[in-house]
């Protein structure tokens, strides 16, 4: 092989290489969907993705969290809705057997059904999500009221964070409920209101109606609170939301295969490997002519 020979074939070797490398790379991009998988691929936009992948981890975090925080005030709204309807038919009763025209077996019957009532009351103060009751403050590993009404958890509301610096309430304390220091007693009211309807006595039963008023009231109150913080949840939820997608927009755009270029760098350094190949072919039938 002359040396012009020599110099076409090594010329030609190192373009051949080198367009087989870069099908091979764009080959590889285009399977795995991924422009940028190494800092020598891209060290910028590998920095740059790094980074938005710790923040969408935190954005996972704060989504779990939102979850978490939905599901505990939904499920204690839902049943401190039936704790209302609860305490309404105990408003009926009442008002129904402080009416003088009443006779003791009546007031009797509706003393049984306000002791069930008031048991009911404190099934709901017991709810729990899993292994955690919602109306316990931070004790939330037991029930937070016994079969005496008597409350045993904390006046702690918890909060998460659903947001960078921005927390959500995900509970009611149990006593604000049910014991309020500014309110009434419930199931003290109730255990009250039981034992006027045995006494078959009119005028203590009218008594109690309107300390059943605040009671229902102290009811819709922390209701109403758990209905802001449901609130406040879902603005989080949706912010969390267009945050993490804006994030795996912008990985995507740094590190994510452009498909179109990819594959004509494939497509033209194919049609370059093979002119190399040829030329190399071309070579070596040269050479060994010349051999002849």
């Amino acid at each position: 092989m002359r040396v012009s020979e020599t110099m076409l074939f090594t010329n030609s070797l190192t373009d051949a290489r080198r367009s087989r490398s870069l099908v091979l790379d764009a080959q590889q991009k285009l399977s795995s969907g991924l422009r940028v998988t190494a800092p020598s691929d891209d060290t910028s936009s590998y920095i740059k993705a790094k980074r938005l992948d710790d923040a969408l981890t935190l954005s996972e975090t704060y989504m779990e969290n939102i979850a978490r925080a939905q599901s505990n005030l939904q499920t204690s709204e839902g049943v401190l809705g039936e704790a209302n309807n609860v305490l309404s038919r105990v408003k009926e009763l009442a008002v129904q057997m402080a009416n003088g025209i009443h006779e003791a077996n009546g007031r009797m019957a509706a003393a049984l059904e306000v002791q069930e009532l008031r048991g009911t009351l404190i099934q709901i103060g017991n709810t729990k999500i899993g292994e955690e009751y919602l109306f316990a403050g931070n004790l939330t590993d037991a029930p937070p009221f016994d079969a005496a009404g008597n409350y045993l958890g904390d006046s702690s509301q918890r909060m998460v964070e659903v947001g960078n610096g921005i927390k959500v309430a995900v509970n009611v304390p149990g006593d604000d409920v049910f014991n309020s220091a500014t309110g009434v007693d419930v199931f003290g009211l109730l255990s009250d209101l039981e034992t006027e309807l045995n006494n078959n006595d009119p005028d203590a039963i009218a008594a109690l109606l309107d300390d059943i008023d605040v009671a229902i009231n102290q009811v819709i109150s922390n209701r109403s609170d758990l209905g802001n913080y449901i609130n406040t949840a879902q603005v989080a939820e949706n912010v969390a939301t267009r945050l993490s997608e804006d994030l795996s927009t912008e990985k995507s755009r740094l590190i994510d295969t452009d498909v179109m270029e990819s594959a004509s760098t494939m497509s033209l350094n194919s049609q370059a490997l093979e002119a190399s190949l040829a030329a190399i072919s071309k070579v070596m039938n040269i050479s060994i002519i010349n051999r002849i």
